[in-house]
């Protein structure tokens, strides 16, 4: 297992045991990685398609302000990494993820929370979810976390710089 705490505050954990270094650019999946993002807040959807897009390998393909709706447009739109936020009307982003990891165990979900305490990371990990990432991280941490559990890692991040 291997950890690189080379960027502020984000731990990047190897996704396979055994692995010395995360995969290669030859490994990696497409070149256009298709993002769902998942947050009741309007504002956040908007600012998370901002700073995504002017990526060229990312692309948003769609955006949920519920959990139910998230669950709808994946199965339409084919995500390879859905944001999902904690608190939604309706099902909650735990139980979206479980059902989301479930079904379609090729999509990967990255949290992205307000909520940094302990019960909500591991309720999103052990429903699934690839990596915890706050709200409150640089969007250039946003952008590294989306292509790293793209391609197999996992990414945890704590709430607050230390």
């Amino acid at each position: 297992m291997t950890m690189d705490s080379s960027t502020h505050g984000q731990w990047v954990v190897s996704h396979c045991l055994g692995l010395d270094q995360a995969p290669s650019l030859m490994t990696m999946k497409p070149s256009v990685i298709r993002v769902l993002v998942v947050d009741d807040h309007a504002l956040h959807r908007d600012g998370t398609r901002q700073i995504l897009e002017v990526h060229p390998d990312l692309q948003v393909v769609g955006e949920a302000a519920s959990g139910e709706i998230a669950l709808a447009l994946v199965n339409q739109l084919r995500p390879d990494v859905v944001l999902m936020d904690i608190r939604l009307p309706g099902m909650n982003g735990i139980e979206v993820t479980r059902a989301l990891t479930r079904d379609h165990p090729d999509v990967r979900v990255l949290m992205v929370s307000a909520y940094d305490e302990d019960v909500y990371v591991r309720g999103a990990l052990e429903a699934g979810a690839a990596g915890y990432l706050s709200k409150t991280a640089p969007g250039k941490e946003l952008v590294q976390a989306v292509r790293s559990v793209a391609v197999g890692t996992s990414v945890l991040q704590s709430g607050s710089p230390r």
